[in-house]
């Protein structure tokens, strides 16, 4: 029967197969802890300073920023939804690339999310009291779902429309509408004088999507 093909099963997710992904979103939920309590409780920013990237951190000769900042998220519900992303795409892409090979989409995608808001920032003038930074996975995140949808474009998939009504559509359609926004984004919000300041980095989400592409 066409089912007992292997290439046409489902992924089978075996426990040591998830245990990287568990290890990762694991350490992106330490980290947010450890930002919160030196925040909240000993009035530091430390783990920002050191790990965020921002332009002072590259003048520093903190390299690792493009690649560290993806372990920091700016609230609960920044993280949230990164992980939840994360283990959505993860645990297919996984079995689909093997560890080493999605682990490696995964860091290209950031290191460009990274490397394309460094380009877009670094030449912008901000007011005196503002320190442009970017932190989170989710340029990582966008390489993943270019990265899903390059291997199944058409796979029909559900999604909440506003976090609340689910709405169907295919992977391919999803990256698509991604994309519009963060080029509209990019243009009317990063790199217009006349931006509204909404703190959502759209290049490196580019960057990342660029990243997914690029494995691919």
């Amino acid at each position: 029967m066409l089912y007992d093909r292997e290439y046409m099963r489902g992924p089978q997710y075996r426990p040591s197969t998830l245990k990287p992904l568990y290890w990762l979103l694991g350490s992106l939920v330490a980290m947010f802890v450890l930002q919160v309590l030196l925040q909240n409780w000993f009035r530091s920013d430390a783990v920002s300073d050191y790990l965020a990237l921002y332009n002072g951190a590259i003048e520093h000769g903190y390299i690792w920023t493009f690649f560290s900042y993806s372990f920091l998220h700016g609230g609960i519900f920044h993280l949230l939804i990164n992980c939840i992303m994360l283990f959505w795409l993860g645990k297919t892409l996984i079995e689909l690339l093997g560890v080493q090979r999605f682990f490696t989409v995964y860091g290209l995608s950031v290191f460009l999310g990274g490397v394309a808001w460094f380009m877009v920032n670094f030449w912008q003038q901000h007011p005196p009291n503002v320190i442009p930074m970017v932190v989170g996975a989710s340029g990582g995140v966008m390489g993943l779902m270019v990265a899903f949808a390059m291997h199944f474009p058409n796979k029909p998939i559900q999604v909440l429309l506003f976090f609340v009504i689910p709405v169907k559509v295919t992977p391919k359609n999803l990256v698509l509408i991604l994309l519009c926004i963060d080029v509209a984004g990019l243009l009317f919000n990063e790199l217009a004088p006349f931006g509204n300041g909404l703190p959502i980095a759209h290049s490196a989400h580019l960057g990342g999507m660029l990243g997914g592409w690029v494995f691919v």
